[in-house]
């Protein structure tokens, strides 16, 4: 069975690169919402993220001064997300509106994010900047050191949040377990984790006001 974890880790971010990060997520925000504003210009709103890259990466990065491809895709991957979400909550006959991307965070991977013992390289809207880690103990009994120090669990991407004038890089961490009773497969997937889409309005209320 896979398991996964997300560790919350502070970045030591110079003001040049804040500067940069700060653009980068304008641009991301952008980019996820000129996806959304795409699917939704007719009566059947497009979830396929296939046909959103056919449809929008060219004219996103044209836009965008050749923003970086992967964060495109990224961007792309969070709104046809969102997309779906709607249109589930539509099928359930629950009300829903076009999602408005307005907040972190920014979707990096394995292309746009380069993961070290101390450091990250992250892509930005210019070039990549590197932003050491701020953490605790190695030794210390802690999340990091239970999953991002481990070598059983491997480091697959994380979300860019920023806040309270701090920039926490959410790290996503997985691994490979084996089942040996029902109440180990109750413990590991007993508890269930929320993700921060940075939506805001993606449900409205009866009267239809945002």
């Amino acid at each position: 069975m896979e398991v996964r974890r997300t560790v919350p880790v502070a970045l030591d971010v110079n003001s040049a690169d804040a500067a940069l990060l700060e653009n980068t997520v304008d641009t991301f925000l952008w980019s996820a919402q000129y996806v959304v504003d795409h699917a939704f210009q007719d009566e059947y709103v497009t979830t396929s993220k296939t046909t959103l890259d056919d449809e929008t990466y060219n004219d996103v990065r044209e836009a965008m001064d050749g923003f970086n491809g992967g964060l495109v895709q990224a961007a792309r991957n969070k709104a046809a997300e969102a997309c779906k979400s709607v249109v589930a909550r539509w099928k359930q006959g629950k009300t829903a509106s076009k999602p408005r991307f307005t907040s972190p965070p920014v979707v990096y991977d394995k292309r746009t994010a380069t993961f070290h013992d101390e450091y990250v390289s992250l892509a930005t809207t210019d070039g990549r900047i590197e932003a050491d880690y701020m953490l605790p103990d190695e030794d210390s009994d802690t999340p990091h050191s239970e999953y991002l120090f481990s070598d059983e669990y491997e480091t697959t991407g994380a979300e860019l949040h920023y806040r309270d004038g701090n920039w926490v890089l959410h790290v996503h961490c997985k691994t490979e377990v084996e089942l040996d009773t029902s109440e180990q497969n109750t413990t590991e997937n007993g508890t269930v984790l929320g993700v921060d889409l940075g939506v805001n309005n993606l449900a409205v209320t009866s009267t239809g006001a945002f």
